[in-house]
């Protein structure tokens, strides 16, 4: 999938927390830190969708400082920590803690807790258990599964061994347990017990419902099993290199970092990449159609122009591999409109590259000034010569805005103001 990034201001990343943003020791790098930030600050939106409660991620949230609202409970609830206020939230029926009972009953040495909108109370505290509330960072109460008032639970987790979770499937499975709720691993030792059909991709769907972010893309990373259906609804689904083989295969980009390794800024300098080069093509495609437009105004004034076909891919193959180089990707995009534009009796011309230099090429000229446009590989920089006099050009964008300016001071010197009648007249709207 090659999804564009049109506007960065309508890109929502939704990250995992676990196994994603946090590292192995439960902080958030200075990388993805730095990357974040750069993101905000080019107008992009981003959040977390994690199976903590409003209490246990409020650490992360005076770090990362999010403005827009945050995905929790592994898609129960939507959460604005600006406002304070639950936007949106899909809470347990009332039989999950009959259910609990009995599945607690049936395997009395599991971990466990139950989350709830309030707190999260922990009504068995196994060595599993107690790795959770010290993953969380988080306080809990303490409660005998019994005494837990019954409203508002979001989800219950069970702690334990992997060998553990097998045999608890089974339980669950053989009673029936799951025609009534859905039972999801969010790690090698966690088990919890959701909603039927509530996960973070449903609370995507939800999100994109959510006033004033109707017209988002949702761009997703994520880890684990509980990820797969966020990254499944999002426009842009990703994972990092330490993903489960299972969200590998449902990714549309498989990242080369970890979640130790940055891989959450990798994802964000992959956004800006895109997005920079779908800004530059827009600007490219642009000064093509003035450039275009204006070759039409030199025919109807009686000068030869030409605006050849555009290049194949196997074109652009066979010329890399001539000259032995990769060409630059705006160049390409110019070839891919067209191999050659001919204008004014061929006074300015951009064409196919042609060797001149073991590490340069020729790629137009402007012949009434007898000058050249040039590329070099090993500087990466396009120029323009005549004589002892070289102007840089900032990128293959700016190249083509002297270009264009060269056919407008050539239209200036042969036709005068008659050449800016005829373009209104051809182009009334412009």
């Amino acid at each position: 999938m090659n999804f564009l990034f049109e506007d960065i201001s309508k890109v929502i990343i939704l990250s995992d927390m676990d196994g994603t943003l946090l590292t192995k020791q439960k902080t958030i790098n200075e990388t993805d830190l730095k990357a974040i930030k750069k993101f905000i600050s080019m107008g992009g939106k981003f959040t977390v969708s994690t199976g903590r409660t409003i209490q246990s991620f409020e650490q992360y949230q005076k770090i990362l400082d999010l403005k827009i609202p945050v995905v929790m409970y592994n898609g129960g609830l939507i959460y604005d920590y600006m406002e304070k206020k639950v936007l949106y939230s899909y809470p347990l029926d009332d039989i999950a803690k009959k259910i609990s009972l009995e599945i607690f009953k049936a395997m009395p040495e599991t971990g466990g807790e139950v989350l709830k909108l309030d707190d999260t109370y922990v009504f068995s505290n196994t060595e599993y258990q107690q790795y959770h509330t010290k993953v969380c960072n988080i306080v809990p109460q303490y409660m005998d599964l019994q005494d837990i008032e019954e409203s508002n639970w979001f989800k219950v987790l069970f702690s334990m061994s992997p060998e553990n979770i097998v045999n608890m499937k089974k339980i669950i499975s053989e009673r029936g347990f799951d025609r009534y709720f859905d039972f999801v691993r969010s790690s090698d030792f966690f088990l919890e017990m959701l909603p039927i059909g509530i996960t973070k991709g449903s609370a995507l769907n939800e999100y994109r419902k959510l006033k004033g972010y109707e017209d988002f893309d949702f761009v997703a990373i994520g880890d684990f099993d509980n990820d797969i259906e966020m990254i499944q609804q999002a426009d842009f689904g990703v994972c990092p290199a330490n993903s489960q083989e299972s969200v590998k295969n449902t990714a549309d980009m498989v990242l080369e970092n970890t979640n130790n390794t940055g891989a959450v800024a990798e994802l964000i300098e992959y956004i800006i990449e895109k997005y920079s080069m779908n800004v530059h093509m827009q600007t490219l495609k642009d000064y093509y159609d003035d450039i275009v437009k204006l070759s039409k105004v030199f025919t109807e004034l009686g000068h030869t122009c030409k605006i050849e076909s555009p290049a194949t891919e196997q074109d652009i193959l066979n010329w890399e591999k001539s000259i032995g180089y990769t060409l630059p990707s705006d160049y390409k995009n110019l070839l891919r409109l067209t191999k050659k534009i001919y204008v004014g009796n061929g006074y300015c011309q951009l064409y196919k590259p042609l060797k001149c230099k073991d590490d340069e090429i020729c790629i137009g000229s402007v012949i009434g000034d007898g000058d050249c446009y040039y590329y070099n590989f090993e500087k990466k920089q396009f120029y323009r010569e005549f004589e002892s006099e070289v102007n840089l050009f900032d990128s293959f964008a700016d190249l083509l805005e002297n270009f264009y300016i060269e056919l407008e001071m050539y239209a200036d010197l042969h036709f005068e103001n008659k050449w800016i009648e005829t373009y209104d007249k051809m182009f009334p709207d412009k």
